[in-house]
């Protein structure tokens, strides 16, 4: 098969496949605009904090109530949804929480399309191809299926996925410190970002600690004015009994999502902020 031949096959399945992700969102226009991605998440934790009530950001019967507000059609949501972010993050979401629900969805998921460009843009000097065959390649991007689900739900992980590629551009540069702050502004997803750092440590990068433990003392301190020192140091155990909850079959997407409150202990978040 001559090669001109192949790309115009590769193009016409990239295409097909674009094709079958708008159909798909198409389909779920009305799930969609009734609050059930995962972007009702970072909505809900955006506007409990916009409404001042960071001190409440892990209380699910505070985010209950906000939730209520935006998601009341999904019979799904019989109970509130967790929370398991950082504090800071939910700063991140307060602009897209003055809009109303939809209309924030699809800023969020043009700001995501932003930072897909932005980010081939980033690496374009170490893929070659992407300076020759760009439009195809920006076709593969969004073909790319975690993308569009990242998309779809609208989730927080392009963000991350920017933030690995500006940090890669900027270690190139040989800039270690600035890599290491905008490294610290993934913490969001510590679990993935934390073992980056100890790659760059066992590289003796020490000069990346410079930029990034300012930064992430930065995360801490916005996170303590959020939601409060309690609030914050009840984090790792908010974090275990949602995972607990998962792992037995009671995540946030099951139908009897509220029965965890019973199932690990009669819940209370004050008791627990409490100590």
């Amino acid at each position: 098969m001559s090669a001109s031949r192949l790309k115009s096959l590769a193009l016409i399945y990239l295409v097909g496949v674009v094709g079958v992700y708008l159909t798909v969102f198409w389909n779920a226009r009305r799930l969609i605009a009734a609050g059930l991605p995962d972007f009702a998440i970072y909505y809900c934790a955006g506007t409990v904090v916009r409404q001042g009530l960071g001190h409440q950001l892990y209380d699910p019967a505070a985010r209950f109530e906000v939730q209520q507000q935006f998601a009341t059609a999904v019979p799904l949501f019989r109970g509130p949804l967790p929370w398991t972010h950082p504090p800071f993050e939910a700063l991140f979401f307060i602009p897209f929480s003055y809009l109303s629900y939809l209309t924030a969805y699809v800023l969020w998921n043009l700001l995501n399309l932003v930072l897909v460009g932005a980010t081939l843009w980033l690496l374009r000097d170490y893929l070659p191809r992407l300076r020759t065959r760009a439009p195809a390649l920006w076709l593969l991007a969004i073909a790319f299926f975690p993308v569009f689900f990242n998309l779809l739900e609208g989730q927080d992980g392009i963000v991350l996925l920017f933030l690995y590629a500006l940090v890669f551009r900027i270690l190139c540069n040989k800039r270690d410190a600035a890599a290491g702050a905008f490294l610290a502004l993934g913490l969001f997803k510590f679990h993935l970002v934390l073992p980056f750092v100890l790659l760059l440590l066992l590289q003796k990068r020490w000069r990346m600690l410079y930029g990034f433990l300012p930064a992430c003392l930065l995360t801490v301190l916005a996170s303590i004015a959020i939601a409060g020192v309690r609030a914050l140091s009840a984090y790792p155990v908010i974090i275990l009994l949602v995972q607990g909850a998962s792992a037995s079959g009671y995540g946030p997407s099951a139908h009897n999502w509220p029965d965890v409150v019973t199932r690990f202990g009669n819940f209370s978040y004050a008791r627990l902020c409490a100590g």
